[in-house]
């Protein structure tokens, strides 16, 4: 009798803890599916990923619906990742923007040191500019026979939000952007006055320009007053 008692008490407790694996394996959180990248795979609900990505796995980031950090430091393809990022505000971020000068910086820079841009490198930094966020100032260093007042302007159109330094010469006088006037009276222009006006769109501070005497006409003394 005892013996019949005690296996059914095996029994029942066997029963109930199959039962209780049973719900546990019912209850349990279906595991996440994963998204492949040329890096590794990676589980959708991830938060954070750091990892080299291609231009083509962009779109994949989207899958990742928890993802609060994306560290892609070492991709090439860092407008395709602006363009992300500016996308989804809600991700931190980061990423490497390479520069004319051989260097690469981060998306979180706030200024570069560009004096010793050429002209043939302009363009590229107007690309990677664009693609820096927090930039608010860059440094054009002074007039070199390969980087002139085109170049500025290109530039400061391009950003007129950014601080730009940069010390030109205009027809042998020293002008920085930060001038508030430029004194050229007297001075023979005999470009028509083009560098000039290169330089006036440089200049969003600029007050008083003074060509008194400097050998043009009036119709392109009209030309400069209209771009002043």
């Amino acid at each position: 009798m005892h013996k019949k008692l005690f296996i059914t008490i095996m029994i029942s407790a066997l029963v109930s803890a199959l039962c209780l694996i049973g719900c546990k394996q019912m209850t349990a959180e279906p595991v996440a599916p994963k998204e492949s990248f040329s890096a590794g795979t990676v589980s959708q609900d991830t938060k954070s990923v750091t990892m080299v990505i291609t231009a083509d796995e962009i779109g994949k980031l989207d899958q990742l619906q928890g993802l609060l950090m994306a560290d892609l430091r070492g991709s090439e393809c860092y407008e395709e990742i602006y363009a992300w990022a500016q996308a989804h505000p809600e991700v931190s971020v980061r990423y490497d923007v390479p520069l004319p000068n051989g260097n690469t910086v981060t998306n979180d820079i706030s200024a570069l040191n560009m004096t010793t841009l050429t002209h043939d490198g302009v363009e590229q930094l107007i690309r990677a500019a664009s693609c820096l966020p927090q930039l608010t100032a860059i440094d054009l260093g002074s007039d070199r026979v390969d980087f002139g007042w085109e170049d500025v302007a290109a530039l400061v159109e391009a950003f007129p939000e950014l601080d730009f330094s940069y010390t030109g010469e205009l027809y042998g006088q020293t002008v920085r952007l930060s001038d508030s006037s430029i004194d050229l009276k007297y001075i023979p222009v005999r470009d028509g006055g083009a560098q000039v006006r290169l330089a006036l769109r440089c200049m969003p501070g600029l007050k008083t320009l003074d060509m008194d005497s400097c050998g043009l006409g009036n119709e392109e003394m009209a030309a400069i007053r209209d771009e002043f």
